[in-house]
């Protein structure tokens, strides 16, 4: 049923295993792609947002009019992940090749390289969509000192105590 282009998406990164054939999602004995991964959960995060076009990049919220920028650190208009894999600057690419991984281990591989890479941005570091259609280009001022980031929330540092 996966193998249904209808079914998986349209975003969806083919993976292939070392015989060639697409690698199947699944979650008996860890999952095809976990075991990849070597338990450490920031990569296999971003391997999955990758492989599912969920990763928090320029396409992800043009496609979901989330209010975040489209734009590549690197100054590309629209950040995809395609731009990512291939032509972005700010990523040393793979084994200097300009492709898109073709095999788990060289997205592992990729990402454990670029941990910037389909991670979650700090909030406040980056302009907003809309910001950039008013014609601010300036990131927000800096948090400030004395406030804390807690599990992607920012919160007074009494709410820590």
């Amino acid at each position: 049923m996966f193998q249904n282009e209808k079914y998986q998406g349209h975003n969806f990164l083919l993976l292939q295993n070392l015989d060639g054939g697409i690698v199947q999602p699944t979650y008996a004995k860890g999952g095809a792609w976990l075991g990849e991964v070597s338990g450490c959960l920031s990569v296999f995060t971003c391997m999955c947002q990758s492989i599912l076009g969920h990763a928090p990049i320029g396409s992800y919220f043009q496609r979901f009019n989330i209010d975040e920028s489209h734009r590549c650190e690197c100054g590309v208009p629209l950040q995809t992940r395609d731009h990512i894999f291939v032509a972005c600057r700010k990523h040393k690419l793979l084994h200097g090749d300009h492709r898109v991984p073709k095999y788990i281990g060289e997205l592992w591989y990729f990402l454990d390289t670029n941990p910037k890479a389909f991670a979650q941005r700090t909030p406040g570091l980056r302009p907003r969509a809309s910001d950039e259609q008013r014609g601010v280009t300036s990131p927000p001022a800096p948090l400030n000192r004395d406030s804390k980031l807690v599990t992607g929330r920012l919160r007074a540092p009494h709410a820590l105590d």
